[in-house]
């Protein structure tokens, strides 16, 4: 865990459990020498076991569910920075969520689950019965790779997904940004040669008859 605005990662946890948990909080620590072990010891775990800042976050608001009534202990705090996952209720959320993806509207419960997705790719599409161990395996590994900053701990949209242009005039009556980046891309696509055209004109054929591939 990193610095954030001049305080350390573990004052910033340290603020943001006294403010859940009013006057409970502070009631765990009874000397300044407490409250100074607990800085240390929380933060030498947390850096041991490479919980990330994304975790951390994901940690306070699984904390709010689960720990209402009195602050987690470190254990607790560490499964619910790193909850479990049912690893059959995954795969079918990946399998909705890349369906969504495709119109701009995928909402991930975890980014492990979309890298282990994209990984397995087409194969996708068998039933999880096929797949559970390989999905296993997979996921385990993307779980790994985004606590250790391997792979991205937040999923961007798609952009344009539906394949259509954007809107081409401003209030003002100018073109757009968006529209003229995404026109020069269907036009560089538009205006490219075709890999085939590109592989007959090279052999010297005449690429205007329909024939010339013959």
């Amino acid at each position: 865990m990193k610095r954030q605005s001049g305080k350390s990662a573990i004052e910033m946890l340290f603020e943001k459990l006294a403010f859940y948990y009013p006057g409970k909080w502070q009631q765990c620590f009874k000397s300044e020498a407490e409250l100074k072990n607990w800085m240390i010891g929380w933060a030498e775990e947390l850096e041991e076991r490479k919980v990330t800042f994304d975790e951390a976050k994901l940690g306070l608001g699984q904390c709010i569910k689960l720990y209402k009534d009195w602050p987690p202990t470190f254990p607790q705090f560490l499964e619910a920075c790193r909850p479990s996952l049912d690893y059959e209720a995954a795969f079918h959320e990946a399998i909705e969520q890349m369906h969504l993806r495709g119109e701009g509207r995928d909402e991930w419960s975890n980014p492990a689950i979309y890298h282990a997705a994209v990984r397995i790719g087409m194969d996708m599409n068998n039933p999880y019965a096929y797949l559970k161990t390989r999905w296993k395996t997979e996921l385990d590994k993307a779980i790994y790779d985004v606590s250790a900053g391997n792979l991205p701990s937040v999923i961007e949209k798609r952009v344009n997904p539906s394949g259509y242009l954007p809107a081409p005039k401003r209030q003002d009556g100018e073109y757009s940004e968006a529209y003229l980046n995404e026109k020069a891309k269907l036009d560089e696509i538009l205006n490219s040669e075709p890999a085939w055209r590109k592989t007959l004109h090279e052999k010297g054929k005449d690429i205007s008859s329909p024939h010339a591939g013959l």
